[in-house]
């Protein structure tokens, strides 16, 4: 979904609640033996629906194959075959698009750099760079320390 600055009312009873169109809430890696890693990107209004109606906003039920691991913005990954230095160590989730051509392609920074994003520079992976260096997710403490 291309982002846009447009918002949208969540429903028609709660206008004063509004979802940036275009935005992402979440990508679903799955993968499958045929196709490899494949992701599904789920948009902030789907995501909004979803909770609206009490169900669980990541769709596990709907992925084919064994899960992987699903990525929101702000979530930490690490990737495991990883040998050049931008790749390395632990990376957080900054933006979530998704591509006709190469799919969902993620925006990511180092946990560590906390300088302002006009100075940060903006790093990105698409599904076939996750699979091929091994995607993990993993968690942090408040030290920033895997658990």
């Amino acid at each position: 979904m291309v982002e846009t600055n447009r918002f949208e009312p969540v429903s028609p009873r709660r206008r004063y609640q509004l979802i940036k169109l275009g935005s992402n809430h979440h990508v679903v890696y799955v993968r499958s033996p045929a196709r490899g890693l494949t992701a599904r990107v789920t948009s902030m209004k789907a995501a909004a629906a979803r909770a609206r109606l009490g169900r669980p906003i990541i769709q596990w039920e709907s992925a084919v194959g064994p899960k992987s691991c699903a990525l929101s913005i702000g979530d930490s990954f690490r990737l495991e075959r990883a040998s050049r230095e931008r790749h390395t160590g632990v990376l957080i989730v900054q933006m979530i698009t998704e591509k006709a051509r190469s799919g969902a392609v993620v925006r990511y920074r180092h946990h560590s750099d906390a300088r302002p994003s006009k100075v940060r520079k903006t790093l990105e992976l698409s599904v076939a760079q996750m699979d091929e260096l091994g995607l993990r997710k993993v968690e942090l403490d408040c030290l920033g320390r895997e658990r």
